[in-house]
């Protein structure tokens, strides 16, 4: 008992920081999936084998393909494993920082260890769900920060220790060939060098001489990597339009660089703060928040508490309230340095920095400024006995915050699963060369391009060639847009679609139209459909071009891989709507009353009318014109349906075995006021 005491009390911090990381990113593990380009990534290895997520990266960031390549190798297809591993490169960026700051300022235990939490529980980031793509990022942050903890450290070593750290150190360093985005960062290593060279070395022009000294091997690490990026690899994607634009227009250049300065430090310096006052609407969601946000007040309140020191001399108070005046001055400047110096390759590339997905990935580089000058205001303007009561509470509100993000990435997980397994009872088999295409699209976590990843491994899941045989088109994007898509609502058009190293060939004739809400089924729409109200303006442009007949039957049907979709969930409405569409569509009108059957014996019910076509057309076929007339009514209520309804009507009456319902269908027609054709 008294050695585990012991070790918690030696390492109370970085425990305290595991625990605020698991309070803020690991209770949704269960309820994530892959998000963003996370499907890129993994598809690319599942499709091409090892070095294919590799590949996918390397389009723009060579360097970076050894990580994905290993990192996915080893951890597989499974959503759990990236999860796990994003939260603990989180948490060591954490602790290093911590190690970091606490060798700069060593007295400043509260100050130091509030940044370090503040920095790994920043709200303005909210991409931390999205595991396999931000492995590199935090990788990356990671080793820088290593490699900086060496150097302050590694001054007056033995030689030969001094060096092998250095190597270990440099090699470290080298991580930014493979990230770009923590480049601005590295004005800090001769900063905090220089601060901690102080005591042994007081006299500037000495500290001047070994600060270039201990500096030296990174500059030219630091020169190396400017070099290689500038003139040999230069930028094969955002281009650095501010020096141009410097240099041939800077009366106008500079006053819209200050501006766009400002704007983006005002989003990571107050916006992004503004996230901590969600609150959940739910009972459950609200019982979670207050235990997740009162635990992580509880420690904290603990922690900082227990960092004063009650036997401190009014000696040690003096000394300490003189460097106190000092750090304000120069965490504040040192702070703002970074973020002007974080933000350079954003404003210069003109790359948007946003507190929003998928944008808020660029408040990374100045999550350390941004968290560092916080605590420094709060420090500045709250008496020392309160800081710590502020500073717990600011980190349990981070905590509700993270939980409430993570709420909608386990909402738009439970969609795209939904989508993914709907699709596939709908569309047992897809031709080769099939677009699943639509607009408004209610998945926001992912594009077009993601969702096309899901969609060749849910029908193609042995397939393994650059030459892709399905994609999703998101109308937004690929319609009157600036991207490759659909050249001309027109048939017979020929369309190629490039995603870095793979090709997509295909045609207009080989559109599939979906429509997708919220808290309804996915539906498949038909040129029918065209009768139907308040469809996005771009899907009724195209709906003439869907053709239902790329979808058909099969003994071995299609389903999303278990591995990340998981089992087949339990058949709800959703289930019987796109079974009994599938039918109708082969117009098996006996099936399509027994979907209908099966569904009412487990008290099922449509979450949208248009949904009680196809069980409406299926029961008149099957001559049962009472329940259909009853359908008929509730689908009548919806005015933008209307005109819909009556074309199912109609073909029920101009079919000829219907012959001898002529006159019951007459009277069902006039009372939904359907013309008769």
């Amino acid at each position: 008992m008294e050695t585990l005491k012991r070790f918690f009390v030696k390492y109370k911090s970085p425990l305290l920081l595991l625990l605020l990381s698991l309070l803020a990113y690991a209770i949704y593990i269960p309820w994530f999936g892959f998000y963003g380009d996370d499907w890129s990534y993994i598809w690319y290895q599942h499709l091409l084998g090892f070095g294919g997520s590799g590949d996918f990266a390397a389009y723009d960031r060579p360097f970076s393909a050894m990580y994905y390549n290993v990192v996915i190798f080893l951890l597989g297809e499974s959503v759990w494993p990236y999860q796990i591993l994003a939260i603990t490169l989180r948490w060591i960026s954490g602790v290093l920082a911590w190690l970091v700051l606490k060798k700069v300022w060593p007295r400043r235990e509260q100050q130091v260890f509030g940044t370090a939490v503040l920095f790994v529980l920043y709200p303005g980031f909210g991409q931390q769900p999205v595991s396999v793509e931000f492995i590199l990022h935090f990788a990356v942050l990671d080793l820088f920060l290593l490699s900086l903890l060496i150097l302050l450290i590694s001054p007056g070593k033995p030689a030969k220790p001094y060096w092998i750290w250095t190597v270990i150190s440099m090699t470290a360093s080298a991580s930014l060939f493979a990230l770009e985005y923590f480049i601005g960062l590295e004005i800090l290593r001769p900063i905090f060098l220089w601060m901690v060279l102080a005591e042994r070395y007081p006299r500037a022009k000495e500290r001047i001489r070994k600060t270039l000294q201990y500096w030296a091997p990174y500059g030219l690490v630091l020169f190396a990597f400017l070099y290689w990026r500038i003139f040999i690899f230069k930028f094969p994607t955002y281009q650095p339009g501010l020096i141009n634009d410097v240099l041939s227009n800077p009366a106008s250049t500079i006053p819209g660089l200050i501006k766009r300065v400002v704007v983006d430090f005002k989003e990571v310096l107050l916006d992004a703060w503004q996230s901590l006052v969600r609150y959940p609407v739910t009972n459950d969601l609200v019982k979670l928040y207050l235990a997740v946000v009162g635990i992580g007040l509880i420690a904290c309140l603990i922690y900082f508490y227990g960092l004063k020191d009650k036997n401190q001399t009014d000696q040690d108070a003096n000394v300490f309230n003189h460097w106190r005046k000092n750090w304000h001055l120069q965490a504040g400047l040192i702070a703002i340095l970074s973020m002007l110096a974080a933000g350079l390759p954003f404003w210069v590339t003109g790359i948007p920095l946003e507190i929003s997905f998928p944008w808020d990935r660029t408040t990374l580089p100045f999550m350390f400024g941004a968290c560092l000058l916080l605590v420094v205001v709060l420090d500045l303007f709250i008496r020392p006995r309160f800081l710590p009561l502020v500073l717990s509470l600011l980190i349990s509100l981070c905590l509700g915050a993270h939980l409430m993000n993570a709420e909608t990435y386990r909402q738009e997980w439970d969609h795209m699963r939904s989508f993914y397994w709907q699709l596939s009872w709908r569309a047992p088999v897809l031709q080769p060369g099939t677009i699943l295409t639509s607009d408004q699209i209610p998945l926001f976590k992912v594009s077009d391009s993601g969702m096309t990843a899901p969609l060749n491994w849910t029908y193609a899941p042995d397939y393994h060639n650059r030459n892709l045989l399905y994609k999703v088109f998101d109308l937004d994007l690929r319609l009157d847009g600036d991207y490759a898509g659909i050249p001309q609502v027109k048939s017979g058009l020929p369309i190629t679609h490039d995603y870095r190293s793979l090709l997509f060939s295909s045609n207009t004739d080989s559109l599939l139209v979906f429509y997708d809400k919220r808290d309804t089924c996915l539906h498949i729409l038909s040129p029918l459909d065209g009768a139907i109200s308040g469809l996005p303006e771009k899907i009724n442009r195209v709906l003439p071009l869907s053709n239902l007949s790329l979808i058909s039957e099969s003994s071995s049907p299609a389903f999303p891989p278990a591995q990340v979709f998981g089992a087949e969930p339990a058949h709800d409405w959703c289930y019987f709507y796109q079974k009994a569409d599938l039918a109708r569509q082969q117009k098996n009108w006996s099936a399509v009353v027994d979907f209908w059957h099966q569904a009412q014996s487990q008290s099922l019910t449509a979450s949208d009318p248009v949904e009680l076509l196809p069980f409406i057309e299926g029961l008149a076929f099957q001559k049962d014109l009472n329940t259909a007339g009853q359908l008929s009514e509730q689908v009548f209520q919806s005015a933008g349906l209307r005109s819909r309804l009556c074309l199912s009507w109609s073909m029920v009456f101009n079919d000829p075995a219907m012959l001898q319902e002529h006159d019951s269908l007459i009277s069902i027609m006039n009372n939904l006021h359907c013309e008769l054709k």
